[in-house]
């Protein structure tokens, strides 16, 4: 067992790691931090852990304690920054972590982009505003933007809370061409800023694809916002999920049990939390706004729904573009 001591490490604007700045292609194994980890400055990877693994590096039988913060358009994790073409198996982090503004922030990585198996994090998530400057300001329970990665097995228990124009989800806030699988699920809260997209597993899905997952944490979305219990706006696939929080959208929002805004394909899946929009809002059982590309298959919601006035509502879709099937 190898670990460091609680002394915080703190730079600015480079490779921060309670244990190691950045694992170039090395292993670590059945290791542990419990030092506080601090990036004050621009672009910094800061992990609990590891500050950036990468290059075929692996985590393995590890974890971080500490709270992480970074900085704008950083990359901060409870247990790594980055995961840039590398693995972690069976760690988990259990510290707070905090990011700026367009800052990817997760709680047990911020960037992922390729394997995450068999590991959890349990800390609350805080992530920061998106002004379009980077790829997002993103806030997930386990990892902020999910790029072209694979979660599987994994969990993620904390409370998240995003800010305006924000990607904000229970286990990733961001996915990309990402696979989540294998009973993954997230059981925290989730809150987000007016113009986000809110999801209880995940905020924002496209190229992706979410098989046997859920999420049973509430889901509360600001104006403006897409808000799903399962995932706020759909642009991938959704096959054996479900969700069974309670959602609320503000005004001029889509509200769905399952899915806020859908353009992607969901099968075999369903909800029962209440979904409850505010003024203007497109709220659904299961899916808020289903728009022409959207197609709904052997799926069910069997919660209540309401709307304020203005608002378009129904116990499966509340707006139907698309195409539902049995």
């Amino acid at each position: 067992m190898i670990f460091s001591s609680d002394s915080p490490a703190t730079s600015a604007g480079s490779e921060v790691g309670g244990l190691v700045g950045w694992n170039l292609g090395g292993s670590i194994s059945d290791s542990y931090a419990t030092a506080t980890v601090t990036d004050t400055a621009f672009g910094g990877y800061v992990g609990g852990l590891v500050g950036w693994n990468d290059d075929s590096g692996t985590i393995s039988g590890s974890y971080a304690t500490g709270g992480v913060t970074g900085g704008v358009e950083g990359q901060v994790g409870g247990l790594v920054g980055q995961n840039g073409f590398s693995t972690i198996s069976g760690s988990y982090a259990t510290g707070a972590v905090s990011g700026g503004t367009d800052s990817e922030v997760g709680g047990l990585a911020g960037f992922n982009d390729f394997t995450i198996v068999d590991s959890h994090a349990t800390g609350a998530v805080t992530g920061g505003s998106y002004d379009g400057k980077a790829t997002c300001g993103c806030a997930g329970g386990l990892v902020g933007l999910n790029y072209a990665g694979t979660i599987s097995g994994s969990y993620a228990i904390g409370k998240v809370t995003g800010s305006t124009d924000s990607y904000d989800g229970g286990l990733v806030g961001y996915s990309e061409g990402g696979t989540i699988s294998d009973f993954s699920y997230a059981i925290g809260a989730v809150t987000g800023g007016s113009g986000s997209d809110v999801g209880g597993l995940a905020g924002y899905t496209i190229y992706s694809s979410i098989t046997d997952a859920y999420a049973i944490g509430k889901v509360t979305g600001g104006s403006g916002s897409d808000v799903g219990g399962l995932v706020g706006s759909n642009s991938s696939t959704i096959t054996n999920a479900y969700a069974i929080g309670a959602v609320s959208g503000g005004d001029d929002s889509n509200v769905g049990g399952l899915v806020g805004y859908n353009d992607g394909a969901i099968s075999g899946s369903y909800a029962i939390g209440l979904a409850r929009g505010g003024k203007d809002n497109a709220v659904g059982g299961l899916v808020g706004y289903n728009d022409v590309d959207g197609v709904i298959s052997g799926s069910y919601a069997i919660e209540l729904v309401s709307g304020g006035s203005g608002s378009t509502v129904g116990p499966l879709v509340g707006v139907n573009h698309g195409k539902i099937t049995p």
